[in-house]
């Protein structure tokens, strides 16, 4: 995974991985910082299996924004379902 995220962004570093539900459903969420064209970002992504499927749901933020976007942005992701 380092390597993707090495592909993709700038001085990727991976704060934490830890349990996450979405749907009901146990996952594994990443959270890990980086920059792209010289900006600190902060990023979540939340990552499921169903049925065959993988649901990844990604949420992304100017590092010094983070936290209060982040609010917002885990309301959003709590309501995530499967239809």
């Amino acid at each position: 995974m380092k390597k993707q995220l090495d592909m993709a962004v700038d001085n990727a570093v991976v704060l934490r991985e830890s349990e996450t539900q979405l749907a009901g459903i146990t996952g594994r969420k990443l959270q890990y910082k980086g920059e792209i064209a010289n900006a600190a970002f902060k990023f979540d992504q939340h990552f499921i299996l169903h049925e065959g499927k993988a649901y990844i749901i990604s949420f992304n933020a100017q590092y010094d924004r983070y936290d209060s976007e982040e609010v917002l942005a885990r309301l959003l992701i709590s309501s995530f379902g499967l239809f």
